[in-house]
């Protein structure tokens, strides 16, 4: 049964909420500062949220870390080293 975002927005109702919880989500293996240069905004944010609520939580680290791996190194943000060594000094 998916979960309605509705219900996510009232689970976290701030910006600073939504990017705890997928902190949370993500095992805090990801620095922060990635999460927020990915979700810029509350609505980004929330549509994450809905995306992994949606999803097997047991996969949800994996996930998060797949998509920003494509995000910062697709958009030629940092290299494929830079983003692991920014990873793993979590």
């Amino acid at each position: 049964m998916p979960i309605p975002k509705k219900m996510l927005k009232e689970w976290c109702e701030t910006y600073e909420e939504a990017i705890e919880t997928l902190d949370h989500l993500a095992n805090k293996s990801i620095p922060k500062k990635m999460l927020k240069e990915w979700c810029e905004t509350y609505e980004e944010a929330i549509e994450t949220l809905d995306y992994l609520a949606n999803r097997s939580v047991d996969t949800a680290e994996e996930e998060i870390k797949e998509s920003l791996e494509d995000y910062f190194i697709d958009n030629g943000l940092m290299s494929e080293d830079e983003f692991r060594k920014e990873v793993d000094n979590v």
